[in-house]
Parts: structure tokens; sequence; C-alpha cells
């Protein structure tokens, strides 16, 4: 009898549908902290799309850099591409997640600090500072 009721009971209460996020990476998928960003995000709410643009009528987000430095290199703005032509990346990085729902609400997360002091920021430390941006902003999904 429980098994009925429970069958019923899924029969009828809709599934909840995943989310449409586009995560806004000026400069494309490559740029500097988007792969990172983009799978925090997968993990955590499913399918994103990722786009250099935000788009109309779906939920997005994006990466807002406040510093970006390494030694005493400074570049504070976002969306720099790291890699072979771009020189070493930062030991230090500190911004925060701003989003636009799509009936155009808006706000932002709190400010997050990253610093390495005897390495570069390599895809293992971004992807946790990643979740720890999704973990404190509370994206209204």
């Amino acid at each position: 009898m429980a098994a009925a009721a429970l069958s019923l009971l899924s029969a009828t209460t809709p599934a909840r549908a995943a989310p449409q996020i586009r995560l806004v990476c000026p400069g494309g998928p490559e740029a500097f902290f988007c792969q990172p960003l983009a799978a925090a995000l997968r993990a955590r709410y499913g399918a994103v799309i990722v786009s250099d643009s935000p788009g109309n009528g779906v939920f997005s987000v994006h990466f807002v850099t406040e510093a970006r430095a390494h030694g005493t290199q400074s570049e504070p703005q976002s969306g720099i591409k790291s890699g072979p032509q771009s020189g070493p990346l930062v030991g230090h990085l500190s911004g925060h997640l701003a989003w636009r729902r799509a009936d155009g609400v808006a706000g932002t997360g709190p400010t997050l600090t990253l610093s390495v002091s005897d390495a570069g920021l390599n895809d293992a430390i971004l992807g946790r500072f990643a979740d720890d941006l999704l973990r404190f902003t509370k994206l209204p999904l």
C-alpha cells in the first residue's frame, strides 16, 4: 500500500526543472577563472551556458575581479586570460559574484579574497575558491 501511495504521489508531483544559468565570461570560455567557476556552477546547479555576454530571459552570473596580482604585477580587470601568452598565473585574487535574474532583479555576493604565497593559482585552488564564492553568495535559484 505504501509503495502504491508513493507511486501516485510521484506521478502527481511535477519534477522541478533545473535552473537555466548563463555564466558570463568576458573573453569567452578560456578567460581567466571561467572554467573553474563553470565547473563549480555545474556541480551545484546542473547545466550552465558559458557566454561572453549576458542573455535576456535567463539567470546570469559573472565574477567581478577587484584585485589580481602576482609579485608586483597587478591586473584589476575581470576577464583577463591566463595561459602561455599572458604570463604567469597570479598568487592573489579578490572579487565577488554579480547576478541578474531573468526578471531583471540584480544582486551581488560578498567579496572574497584568495592569497597563495607559495605557488601560483592552479585549477584546484581556483576550483575551491569558486566553490566558496557560490557557498557565500547564495544565488537566488
